[in-house]
């Protein structure tokens, strides 16, 4: 097996949001899961239960590290890829997640106001968030996303060249970035340019 390391770094679109939308709170146990149904269990709610409800729902939904801050998971690059590999470079899915390893679990998102957030907590206050009114079966309900702008994040790919060359990967996550998109509600949002280059590094691997 050759082992290349691809430098990879996206781009939000100018005017694009990503969205992110953790999805922790299906565990009745999560702390954040708790503190809603404390809220929604109660027959009548005030104005500021619903303020609450969104604040809640907005840092529950970040992906969030307390050394890193906002973060994107790994799993979002090898999942774009796969999905977008058949369509522009005829290669199958399950190829895909054996030949492409990211070597970093939780990458680091920067956007704008960044420093202004030292913590969760601070997220929605920042205006880091935007509202949908979605349909959940036969009523429409409103929805709180954390949302960012001004994003980017960059890392570095490790591909097994016997399976996938640089051009393969090159098309294939030019066209997942920008047709497809990353986050949530895409590609509405979480459309981008992404900028691939080799690192120089190239090994053997038995």
């Amino acid at each position: 097996m050759s082992i290349e390391v691809v430098n990879f770094e996206v781009q939000g679109l100018p005017g694009g949001q990503l969205l992110m939308n953790n999805p922790r709170t299906v565990d009745p146990l999560d702390s954040y899961a708790k503190a809603a149904k404390e809220i929604t269990s109660r027959k009548k709610k005030s104005d500021a239960d619903h303020l609450k409800l969104r604040e809640i729902e907005t840092e529950a939904k970040c992906f969030w590290d307390d050394s890193l801050g906002i973060y994107i998971p790994s799993r979002w690059i090898t999942a774009s890829i796969a999905n977008s590999a058949f369509a522009t470079a005829k290669i199958a899915k399950a190829k895909i997640r054996s030949s492409v390893f990211p070597t970093e679990e939780k990458i680091k998102l920067h956007y704008e106001g960044e420093r202004e957030i030292a913590a969760v907590s601070q997220i929605h206050g920042n205006g880091h968030y935007i509202t949908q009114n979605l349909k959940q079966g036969q009523v429409s309900v409103t929805k709180c996303h954390p949302a960012f702008s001004g994003w980017s994040f960059k890392t570095q790919l490790e591909i097994d060249t016997e399976i996938l060359n640089f051009s393969d990967i090159k098309r294939i996550a030019e066209y997942a970035s920008r047709y497809v998109g990353w986050g949530d509600f895409r590609p509405t949002y979480g459309r981008a340019d992404v900028l691939l280059s080799k690192s120089g590094d190239l090994r053997e691997v038995a």
